[in-house]
Order: C-alpha cells, then structure tokens, then sequence
C-alpha cells in the first residue's frame, strides 16, 4: 500500500485511534455507538468535513486562550454530532471530551486537544 492510502487508512477506517489514544483513553469503546455503515460515507465527504472543521481551529484557539467555554462547547457539540455521521466515529467522542473540558474549564485539555485537531485536519488535508 502506498504511503497516502495508507494514511488514509490510518485516519478513515481505524478511525485515528492511534492518533487521539494518548490524549483520550479508551477512544475505541468509546467511538462504538457512533459508527455508521462504512458504504454510507466516502473520502470526499470526509474531506469536506476535515475543511469544515480546520476553519474553525483559529476561533476555537482565541476562544481556549480567553477562557471563553462556549464556542469551544458549540464546536464540541458539533464534532460529536457529525463525526459518526461521515464515518469518523472518534471525531464525536473528540467532540465529547473537548465539550467537557470546556464546560470545567480545563483549559490546558482544551489547548491539547484543539492542538491534536490541528494536527489531525493537517495530515486530511495532505492525504
């Protein structure tokens, strides 16, 4: 397989379990009331939530660094709504955990996992 398929494979079909498993613990069990029929979504679609979601990392940023939890919880909410629904089932317990972490007020968890988002949306958008 080359490296972009696998790449891609990485991200879509193990749903980057490997990727978020540091930062979320048990993402796997987590991710399962989420997933979707794979036939029922495709990369194009995924993409186009990947650039969605990419342009928002800027506000979602300021919003961290000013302790602003609402638009961090509106962007969570968000991802957990459409992760499963375009196949990527651990983008709605991303959505989850930065939801949470927000309304704590954990702002050092909201900076990581804003900082694994922008990680995550710069490898879909190079595959």
């Amino acid at each position: 397989m080359n490296e972009p398929n696998r790449r891609r494979d990485d991200l879509w079909k193990t749903n980057g379990i490997e990727f978020w498993r540091e930062l979320i613990p048990n993402l796997e069990e987590r991710a399962r009331p989420f997933r979707v029929d794979e036939a029922a979504t495709d990369d194009e679609v995924r993409q186009i939530f990947c650039q969605h979601f990419e342009s928002q990392m800027p506000a979602a940023r300021v919003a961290c660094e000013a302790h602003d939890p609402g638009p961090l919880r509106e962007l969570g909410h968000s991802l957990q709504g459409a992760g499963g629904t375009v196949g990527l089932a651990a983008m709605s317990v991303v959505g989850l955990e930065l939801s949470a972490a927000a309304r704590s007020g954990d702002w050092p968890r909201c900076a990581a996992i804003i900082d694994r988002l922008e990680q995550w949306f710069e490898i879909a958008r190079q595959i």
